[in-house]
């Protein structure tokens, strides 16, 4: 094969190749069926969910806090699964730091639920306080904010 007859996966070159074996509309089609299949179930399942985020502030090491509280961050939160595991209510969707703050993510079919299982976790976290947890109750404009 000559290097003229060589090309990228994606230039046009490559489409009228392919168009021409009928490969293109397969594949449309393909990723239609799989927007159909799973896009759609999990935009559905989405509107079932409430959340509950932890926000702190971090106490030093610049904006993200430092890599020690990082870790003790990353230790509760585990810990904080482990419990919404046992009690079937949720699971710990993630963490974010910056702006001298953090946030833990929680998801799950009941906010109240969740938040009632972890309350007794928090109250004894110090870095929390001064902090807050936002309910995030099924809406995007039902949001209950609890004080620190």
């Amino acid at each position: 094969m000559a290097n003229s007859e060589w090309f990228l996966p994606y230039s046009p070159r490559a489409i009228r190749q392919m168009n021409n074996g009928g490969h293109v509309k397969l594949w449309k089609r393909a990723s239609g069926l799989w927007r159909q299949i799973f896009v759609a179930r999990s935009a559905a399942q989405a509107d079932d969910l409430e959340w509950v985020i932890v926000n702190f502030k971090m106490t030093g090491g610049g904006p993200y806090g430092s890599h020690e509280e990082r870790d003790m961050v990353h230790r509760f939160s585990s810990q904080l699964d482990a419990l919404l595991q046992e009690h079937g209510v949720g699971a710990v969707d993630g963490d974010e730091f910056g702006n001298g703050t953090g946030a833990l993510f929680m998801v799950g079919s009941d906010a109240n639920r969740i938040f009632d299982v972890i309350r007794p976790m928090l109250t004894d976290w110090e870095p929390l306080k001064g902090g807050h947890v936002t309910k995030s109750l099924r809406g995007p404009t039902r949001r209950e904010r609890i004080e620190f």
